[in-house]
């Protein structure tokens, strides 16, 4: 991933990684996000920055998306993401 100004940009790489069987791509990363969402939660001094408590696995899934996004994988975030959602990521 590449930063050009203030946004991220994919590249070659990053889409190979998505698309590389033996890593199980986008579902791997969500399952990373979701396991440190759970961790996180149980920290009582981390979990006070999170604004809505809605649980790791809904946490995990929207962070994971947002990467995979970022990654070159299609609009899976944007196509999800609450209209009412705070700021543009």
């Amino acid at each position: 991933v590449t930063l050009r100004g203030r946004t991220l940009v994919s590249n070659s790489g990053t889409v190979a990684l998505l698309n590389d069987p033996a890593l199980d791509g986008g579902e791997a990363i969500i399952r990373a996000c979701t396991r440190f969402y759970q961790k996180m939660f149980l920290d009582s001094h981390i979990s006070k920055f999170v604004f809505l408590d809605d649980g790791a696995r809904k946490h995990g899934e929207r962070l994971g998306l947002w990467i995979i996004e970022k990654m070159g994988g299609g609009d899976v975030w944007t196509s999800v993401r609450p209209a009412d959602a705070r700021q543009r990521s």
